[in-house]
């Protein structure tokens, strides 16, 4: 297994506390403007697979084979560079899985904040709903989330999750016919898969994030 990319983790902490560094303030505003023009074709495809076993989401598709590549990422919904990367690379994961390229798993751990694990568990709720569904709630956690500085302040929190809930979660359920009320963003078992995976990444040799491995 070949490391790709490993972010360190007082460089992240050392940026965001900077807020007036300028390289970082470029990249920002270089990743918003890009969050601002994407489109939503891909957000939108339910062609892709998705499922979860042991804390590992995996997104697939009918085409891959045995020779498709394979990539693992571990990453914090609250971390800012997790964040570029996402923005950086997802629309291209997506253009391959759906070719049968790649295949995708992805880590979710809580090394920063507060919102690192609520954020987690609620995108574990809605895997069992489809891609696309999960891809949009993915999209709105971590495209537009809180910033690192945020993270721990539990009204922020909430007021994030229940936006996410009432503008993409319930629309999209309603639409399936399935009761919003039914879904919970907020189960022991998902927050117990995130801890896991948190006390994991320490066995595993992983200790900042974005960390993708491929193989």
């Amino acid at each position: 297994m070949v490391v790709l990319i490993q972010y360190d983790y007082i460089t992240v902490q050392s940026l965001v506390a900077n807020k007036k560094n300028e390289v970082y303030n470029e990249q920002y505003d270089e990743y918003n403007s890009k969050i601002m023009n994407r489109t939503e074709g891909l957000m939108s495809n339910d062609g892709l697979n998705i499922s979860e076993k042991d804390g590992v989401i995996t997104l697939s598709s009918a085409k891959a084979t045995t020779n498709s590549n394979v990539t693992t990422i571990w990453y914090d919904y609250n971390c800012p560079f997790c964040r570029r990367h996402w923005i950086q690379n997802l629309d291209s994961y997506i253009s391959d899985i759906d070719a049968g390229r790649l295949t995708l798993h992805m880590i979710p751990v809580a090394f920063l904040t507060e919102y690192s694990a609520a954020a987690a568990m609620f995108a574990y709720s809605v895997v069992p709903y489809g891609a696309a569904l999960f891809l949009d709630v993915f999209h709105s956690l971590v495209w537009e989330g809180l910033p690192e500085s945020q993270g721990d302040d539990d009204a922020l929190v909430k007021q994030k999750l229940d936006e996410v809930r009432r503008d993409i979660l319930v629309p999209a359920l309603t639409a399936k016919g399935i009761d919003p009320k039914t879904v919970n963003t907020t189960t022991q078992e998902d927050y117990d898969k995130v801890k896991a995976n948190t006390k994991r990444a320490a066995a595993n040799g992983v200790d900042s994030v974005p960390h993708v491995v491929e193989g």
